[in-house]
């Protein structure tokens, strides 16, 4: 009876480990203890009800054009983000300074911020880059523009274009618009845009630009838009390519604002 009792009590530890485990695994396994989150998947406790968008945030169907918005959260100001900016004196130096012109000399007025740009080889090493000087082009005016270019030491005139029909308050905008390596000249005229290669030789002249341009006062931009490798260039709501051909322009505006008066006080 002894032999008969043990064994039995063998089977029974058997029992509870390995002869059928699968009919006394919970369903939670063999720890039944509530499942934790894992630290890289904050919402895995989350329910159908808990992960709703309040109504005012539900997306709109995409059939449907009703405005959507998202509720926002006004923040408090938090001191240690404002940082003092210290000013210091500026006391800028005229290292040089140009008031008469060789050509044109009544053109002696300018409007437009100087562009800077290398356009010639001071060095002499066979390239025109930035180890050259730098040199200054602008539009001085009388009544017509004058596209001037100065080297950037101020030792002489680089050249002067007369008679191009230019805007005298215009700007202009300097780049490499056909990848030779070489900056271009890009300058407004009353009714389009003309481009001028380093040397001011004209390279083209665009069409008419009028309802695109203000006419005056405009200032020409070069950016490659569509990243093609090709700069475009825009003035006003016009957009050219870079051999001057309309590319496209905006529904409404000139990039720039007609003057106004100021209303005269009465006597």
């Amino acid at each position: 009876m002894r032999a008969l009792t043990l064994l039995t009590l063998l089977g029974i530890g058997c029992n509870d480990y390995e002869i059928n485990p699968k009919d006394d695994v919970t369903p939670g396994g063999l720890d039944s203890e509530p499942v934790e989150c894992p630290p890289q998947i904050p919402d895995c406790n989350d329910t159908e009800e808990d992960s709703e968008l309040p109504p005012d945030s539900v997306p709109p169907d995409n059939d449907v054009c009703d405005e959507f918005t998202v509720p926002g959260e006004a923040l408090a100001q938090v001191e240690e983000c404002y940082v003092p900016v210290s000013t210091g004196t500026f006391t800028p130096v005229v290292e040089w300074k140009k008031s008469t012109w060789t050509t044109d000399a009544s053109s002696n007025n300018i409007m437009m911020m100087p562009a800077v740009a290398s356009l010639n080889d001071d060095n002499g090493d066979g390239l025109i880059n930035t180890d050259d000087i730098p040199d200054i082009i602008v539009i001085t005016y009388g009544s017509n523009g004058t596209l001037r270019a100065v080297s950037g030491d101020g030792s002489s005139e680089i050249f002067n274009v007369v008679g191009a029909n230019l805007q005298g308050q215009g700007a202009v905008a300097v780049g490499d618009i056909d990848n030779d390596g070489l900056v271009e000249i890009i300058a407004p005229t009353s009714n389009g845009v003309k481009a001028f290669e380093n040397d001011g030789t004209l390279k083209w002249t665009s069409a008419s630009l009028s309802g695109h341009i203000y006419g005056t006062s405009d200032a020409p931009a070069i950016s490659d838009m569509d990243g093609d490798g090709d700069p475009e260039i825009i003035m006003g709501k016009a957009i050219l390519n870079s051999d001057g051909s309309l590319r496209g322009a905006g529904a409404s505006a000139k990039g720039a604002c007609p003057p106004t008066s100021a209303p005269r006080p009465s006597p």
